[in-house]
């Protein structure tokens, strides 16, 4: 049986139906000022108006820079290790399976028949994601394996971003190559700032292929 989930808070199952909060540096339900970038992350419900467990907040510092946190002179996007990503997306299989052609978009939260609206962009926001592939948890080590530089979904016109064939468990990849494996682990940075005033909403979705 195949089974995709969101995990966050340094290895918390985020329930079904919950959601992600971005909120200002003095926390939940504070305002993200127009130019600035999320402080805090939470786990919140589907609307991200109920508190639930508080996550890592990665905060955009540059094209090539994070703050863990909520201040501070910021690490490298490739210093920063897998377990203080804000998410950790998780496919499980009953067998070891390859997986290709994985992407996360951030969309603006609307269905279709039931299908996300997936190519369709939030609204008045600025998504910035980066893949992190960092093993060690010192942040000193700098991995050539993360992303280097975010990359603005929102204004690529696709919405998504494309992440490793096969990661394996928690991203090892002790092949070095695609990993055949029952478990495979991404790791996400996100960070967003609003373009205008106002509660903003985004939907997220995943997929890929497996075989």
């Amino acid at each position: 049986m195949a089974t995709l989930e969101l995990y966050a808070g340094e290895d918390t199952l985020v329930p079904a139906s919950s959601g992600l909060g971005f909120f200002g540096d003095t926390g939940f339900s504070a305002a993200v000022a127009i130019g600035s970038y999320n402080g805090r992350t939470f786990v919140t419900n589907a609307s991200g108006a109920v508190e639930s467990f508080e996550c890592n907040n990665n905060k955009y510092n540059g094209a090539s820079g994070v703050i863990h946190g909520q201040e501070g002179s910021g690490i490298a996007l490739r210093n920063l290790p897998n377990e203080l990503a804000t998410i950790n997306i998780r496919f499980t299989h009953g067998s070891a399976i390859f997986t290709q052609q994985a992407k996360l978009y951030v969309f603006d939260g609307s269905f279709t028949g039931g299908l996300a609206n997936k190519t369709t962009p939030a609204s008045n926001l600025t998504f910035l994601v980066a893949e992190i592939r960092h093993q060690s948890r010192i942040q000193t080590v700098e991995s050539v394996y993360s992303d280097a530089v975010w990359s603005d979904i929102s204004a690529s016109g696709s919405n998504y971003i494309s992440v490793v064939n096969s990661p394996g468990l928690n991203g090892v990849r002790k092949a070095g190559f695609e990993e055949l494996s029952a478990q495979h682990d991404w790791y996400v940075a996100l960070s967003c700032t609003p373009t205008q005033l106002g509660d903003k909403q985004f939907g997220a979705t995943f997929e890929l292929e497996y075989l």
